[in-house]
């Protein structure tokens, strides 16, 4: 719809919409004046008639004359007219017609002549006119406040997609310059291996290797519709490789590893290796940032009401309460050179799976963090293999 459409229309409404409360508004002020009118005729029914009947009635009309005219501004005329005459409302002429009955009989009627300008004012004035336009006012008010608010959250949404949509760029152009080094770094470790480094080192380096192409490759993904994270991982190996990595890169951590799960296959949670990598590396990257040499961290599985829980316990400085409770939204984050994208990352994945993430803290005393990943069930097996 263009604007001259809109304007159109909205005039139209503005004149229908007053036109209808000033007929309104109209009437209720010319029945209200007719009631007080047949009132008052009422009140002068009796001296009227015993006068008529004596033949001396016109000082009591003249009487009753100014008394209206005193007291009804709205009355600018009064004439008296035969009863043989048609009792109408003329609008052309703005004046009505009243009988006065005495004792049963109608002697004759007045003609009230209403005073133009007084009655336009007891229009605009009346409750009727005033009430509406109060009301329309008000609800254009609030339909201007939603179309607003509207606007405004049209606005943030786009402004969130565009940056959703930057940053998914920026991860692309990172994932896709990354390849080159990771070739080179690959070749290296390749050498080093020929070169006589240690098959367990050796092993450490091109699982490191392999994890960056991962995550440089669901980089690449991101935004993709058919992007997947399911799949069939066992989390004691996951954990495992990389409790070895940091055990490697931050020896100064007394690293405490606790299982209570039993058999191999209960460890499986669907998710790939590399998402589950991720995830708890974001957990474990957390706590070593905050963890000092000589500390311990508590690194746990266990398993509750059918769910595997990974548990995370460092003995850092903690958060406070207010920080504690906005963890986990993004770009919530208590670095100095973080972006809060790694709970927030981690929380969307597992709440889309049916799992959460539990986080306590207390100020000097340190955090612990229980991820709860679901199971995987029969008909997630099944349908993993029908995929591949």
């Amino acid at each position: 719809m263009n604007l001259i459409a809109r304007i159109f229309i909205i005039i139209t409404s503005i004149i229908v919409f007053t036109a209808s409360v000033t007929a309104l508004s109209f009437n209720q002020v010319v029945d209200q004046l007719k009631a007080r009118t047949e009132n008052t005729l009422l009140l002068w029914s009796q001296p009227l008639g015993e006068k008529i009947l004596k033949g001396s009635g016109p000082e009591v009309f003249n009487d009753l004359f100014n008394w209206l005219k005193r007291n009804e501004k709205l009355v600018s005329d009064i004439t008296m007219v035969t009863p043989d005459e048609i009792l109408v409302l003329s609008v052309k002429h703005l004046s009505y017609q009243q009988p006065l009955i005495y004792r049963g009989a109608e002697l004759f009627n007045l003609r009230f002549q209403l005073h133009e300008s007084e009655l336009y004012w007891a229009i605009l004035l009346s409750p009727l006119f005033l009430g509406a336009h109060l009301l329309a006012m008000a609800a254009l008010f609030i339909i201007l406040i939603l179309r607003q608010r509207h606007s405004n959250e049209r606005r943030v949404m786009e402004a969130e997609k565009r940056w959703q949509e930057e940053k998914v760029r920026w991860a692309k152009q990172v994932a896709h310059d990354l390849r080159q080094p990771l070739s080179f770094l690959r070749v290296l470790a390749e050498n080093l291996t020929s070169g006589g480094i240690k098959s367990e080192e050796s092993k450490l380096l091109f699982q490191t290797v392999d994890r960056i192409e991962k995550t440089a490759k669901d980089l690449l993904q991101i935004g993709m519709k058919n992007q997947n994270h399911l799949g069939a991982s066992c989390i004691n190996d996951v954990l495992a490789e990389l409790v070895q990595e940091y055990q490697r890169t931050r020896p100064e951590i007394n690293w405490v590893i606790s299982k209570s799960i039993g058999t191999e296959a209960r460890n499986l949670i669907p998710l790939k290796k590399n998402k589950i990598q991720r995830i708890l590396s974001n957990i474990l990257d957390n706590a070593v940032d905050v963890t000092k040499p000589g500390q311990s961290i508590f690194l746990g599985l266990t398993e509750d009401e059918g769910k595997i829980v990974f548990e995370c316990i460092d003995e850092g400085p903690g958060f406070e309460e207010n920080i504690l409770s906005q963890i986990g939204k993004s770009t919530v984050t208590t670095k100095k050179q973080g972006n809060g994208l790694g709970l927030y990352d981690s929380s969307i994945v597992l709440n889309h799976l049916g799992g959460k993430i539990n986080i306590d803290s207390k100020q000097g005393v340190g955090s612990r963090v229980q991820l709860h990943f679901p199971e995987l069930k029969i008909e997630q097996v099944l349908s993993l293999h029908g995929e591949a």
